[in-house]
């Protein structure tokens, strides 16, 4: 298998290409702040639920947008009558892959078919009562406000027929199709001959291609790129600490420049929401707006002004876990 990064001058077959030997340091370093951008953008999206926003700007499936007021969301009773049966049917104890199974039997038009949308799959054959596990959304979670855990079902790992499971399990996707790769075993097998598997060909084979790996040689490849990893910071540990020193302190210099100014156009806005409250105050003791409209006017500005506090917060965390970047790197070389 061959490796061309082609920003970073990386060829894995090249022995003379740049950086070779820190290539495996950068990808390490590139899931920190994959890391990071994932938990700035679920600090976000944990506001928005807590205001009451919708996180998505379409409808999931089971609710449609009301033709009154586009913003709003109502029921759509015909996909409702579906999500029910759904969460019955999960509440049963039956799996993602149970529940699209049940449904194709039944022939119940699809999320996408419900939309009056096309099949993503340019097949021949009809697809508009196909289900997967990703399109049945009373067992899995199709709106996530906040980051609680759901109690109707947990998504551990779940241990094979055999007793036997892997480290990897849940961890593992296809290259082509995006999917999990199921972890596959048997009490025949012994560990060099368990392997994971593409899901959508296990059940789809028309889809997507036999992708699979056997679990001895992903074990082998995760080491040895630990290893790799190891010693090169013990090995090189001084120019280490300097140049991802140095990329980590421009990474964060930038986020907290971006952070400080919207930061201080929260903090406008609220000073001027503290002198647009004292001169509706003022029009209401004078007569000049009735009770009715002072009251409709005061609640449209503290929900604004609840929004901006929320967002000064959030901003003034954020600037605090980036002034702490340098601590990721210790935490990384210890």
């Amino acid at each position: 298998m061959r490796y061309i990064a082609i920003n970073d001058n990386y060829d894995t077959i090249d022995p003379n290409s740049v950086d070779n030997d820190f290539a495996g340091i950068k990808n390490w370093f590139n899931e920190f702040f994959a890391r990071d951008t994932s938990r700035k953008i679920r600090a976000v999206m944990k506001a928005k639920g807590e205001r009451g926003e919708h996180l998505t700007a379409n409808p999931p499936y089971g609710y449609i947008k009301d033709p009154e007021n586009p913003k709003q969301w109502i029921v759509d009773e015909d996909a409702a009558q579906v999500v029910r049966r759904i969460f019955a049917l999960c509440m049963e104890g039956r799996g993602p892959t149970q529940i699209g199974s049940i449904l194709e039997q039944e022939r119940v038009p699809n999320p996408t078919a419900h939309q009056g949308k096309e099949t993503a799959y340019p097949y021949k054959r009809d697809t508009s009562t196909s289900w997967s596990a990703a399109s049945t959304p009373a067992a899995r979670s199709t709106s996530r406000p906040t980051r609680t855990p759901s109690g109707t079902r947990s998504s551990r790992k779940r241990r094979t027929s055999t007793g036997k499971s892997s480290i990897f399990s849940g961890l593992t996707f296809c290259a082509d199709c995006g999917a999990k790769m199921y972890y596959c075993t048997s009490v025949k097998f012994d560990k060099r001959r368990d392997f994971f598997v593409c899901s959508t060909h296990r059940h789809h084979k028309d889809k997507c291609s036999a992708h699979y790996i056997r679990a001895v040689v992903l074990e082998d490849m995760v080491l040895r790129h630990m290893q790799m990893a190891i010693s090169y910071v013990t090995t090189h540990e001084a120019y280490f600490r300097a140049v991802m020193g140095e990329r980590l302190k421009l990474a964060s210099d930038e986020a907290i420049r971006v952070s400080k100014k919207k930061l201080a156009k929260a903090e406008k806005r609220l000073n001027e929401l503290d002198r647009i409250f004292m001169r509706l105050y003022e029009d209401r003791v004078n007569g000049t707006i009735s009770d009715e409209r002072f009251s409709a006017m005061s609640k449209s500005y503290e929900d604004e002004q609840a929004q901006l506090k929320q967002e000064v917060e959030t901003l003034t965390k954020e600037m605090d876990r980036q002034e702490q970047k340098a601590d990721d790197m210790e935490r990384f070389i210890a």
